[in-house]
C-alpha cells in the first residue's frame, strides 16, 4: 500500500470516528443555544433576523419568532453538510488512490459509502432515546457530499494542470 493511500485511510478512519462520536451525543450536548444566549444577551436578535420561516420535519422554524432556534438549525444543517462533505472528500482521495484510472468507480463508491454512512447515522439516532433520526438529514448529508466531491475533482484537476506546467517549464 502506498504511503498516501495509508495516510488517506488513517485520516478517513479518524473522521468517521468523529462523525459517529458526534452522532452518539444527545441534542443537549450539541446545542449551541446557550452560547448564542451568552453572545447575544443584550441584543434584540429578532430585530436583526430576516422574516424567513423554514419548515423542517413538519415544524416551522421562524427567524423572527425564534431566532436562537433558527440560527441553531442553520448551524446544525450546515455542520451536517460540512461533516459529510469532508468524509466524502477524504473517501474519494482514498478510493482514487486504489482505483487509479477509474474516476467514475471511485466517485460512485464514494457516493454509495457516504449514503450508507449517513443512513446508518440517522438509524443510530432514530434508535437513540435522546435523538431523532430523519431521512431529510441523509439528503442534506448527500448534498454536502456531492458539493465536496465536485470541489475535490476540480482541485485535483487544478493540481494536475499546475504540475504539468511545472514539468513543461523544466524542459
Amino acid at each position: 500500500m502506498k504511503k498516501s493511500t495509508f495516510f488517506y485511510l488513517l485520516v478517513l478512519a479518524g473522521w468517521v470516528l468523529l462523525v459517529f462520536t458526534f452522532s452518539s451525543q444527545s441534542y443537549e450536548q450539541q446545542s449551541i443555544k446557550p452560547l448564542l444566549h451568552r453572545i447575544f444577551q443584550d441584543v434584540n436578535l429578532s430585530y436583526w433576523m430576516p422574516d424567513i420561516t423554514l419548515t423542517y420535519n413538519g415544524t416551522p422554524i421562524s427567524a423572527k419568532l425564534a431566532p436562537y432556534n433558527f440560527i441553531e438549525f442553520i448551524f446544525r444543517k450546515s455542520a451536517h453538510m460540512f461533516v459529510y462533505g469532508m468524509m466524502a472528500a477524504l473517501l474519494l482521495l482514498f478510493l482514487r488512490s486504489i482505483f487509479t484510472g477509474r474516476p467514475f468507480l471511485a466517485t460512485f463508491l464514494t457516493l454509495a459509502a457516504t449514503f450508507a454512512a449517513a443512513g446508518l447515522d440517522e438509524w443510530n439516532q432514530y434508535n437513540s432515546d435522546s435523538r431523532t433520526g430523519n431521512m431529510t438529514d441523509v439528503w442534506i448529508d448527500m448534498t454536502g457530499a456531492a458539493i465536496a466531491i465536485t470541489l475535490t475533482w476540480i482541485l485535483i484537476g487544478l493540481f494536475k494542470k499546475r504540475a504539468r506546467r511545472r514539468r513543461s517549464r523544466r524542459r
